[in-house]
């Protein structure tokens, strides 16, 4: 094999792997290439291997086994499914704040009756979702009238937003054929139903 070749291969390789890996892989390419560099400058032993037909596959192995390209799609799938999970444990704890402030209210502001959803299967889930969310609307806008101002609210609707186009199947409950119940069993089963996602998980 040519010196020619050895001196071109490994660039032209680092630099298409350079453009498929993930981002968090880009760095061990890095480190590679500018072993490869540092090598060649110094007219080294290790370079001497490396310019054989033998030093060329195992390092062109070596990169293969180091940056797995084919899991791309499934790194893209696991940011998607943190981030969610990021936005559905800030929504709980949002929901937490509210539903302990909501109990030092008057009797009075909880008396409201709400459609609560009961339907935890994965099949409904983002149906029950956007039930709930929308009548946690229902609740800001009656307490900011009859009770009090609480904060909590404006972050767990924006955080909610990211959920607003998802739909489950037509079979699913709709909202307006859930039972009502009071403000504070309404909080209570909304708390349940968020902790029973980081239980099963469904998909997004």
């Amino acid at each position: 094999m040519s010196p020619l070749f050895c001196i071109l291969a490994l660039p032209l390789t680092a630099l298409s792997l350079m453009r498929v890996a993930p981002f968090t892989q880009r760095r061990q390419v890095k480190r590679v290439y500018f072993n490869y560099n540092l090598h060649l400058n110094l007219d080294c032993h290790i370079f001497t291997f490396i310019n054989t037909e033998t030093g060329i596959s195992l390092l062109l192995l070596c990169l293969a086994v180091c940056l797995p390209i084919a899991d791309g799609g499934d790194s893209i799938k696991t940011r998607k499914t943190r981030r969610t999970e990021s936005i559905m444990s800030e929504i709980l704890v949002h929901t937490q704040r509210i539903q302990r402030r909501v109990n030092k209210t008057n009797s009075s502001c909880r008396e409201m009756l709400l459609y609560t959803p009961d339907d935890v299967s994965e099949e409904c889930f983002n149906t029950s979702l956007n039930c709930f969310v929308s009548e946690m609307e229902v609740i800001d806008y009656e307490f900011k009238l009859i009770c009090e101002i609480i904060r909590e609210f404006g972050p767990l609707l924006d955080n909610a937003k990211s959920f607003e186009n998802h739909k489950s199947k037509n079979s699913c409950t709709t909202c307006e054929e859930f039972q009502e119940h009071n403000v504070k069993e309404f909080l209570d089963a909304f708390v349940n139903f968020l902790q029973s996602y980081f239980k099963t998980k469904p998909k997004s």
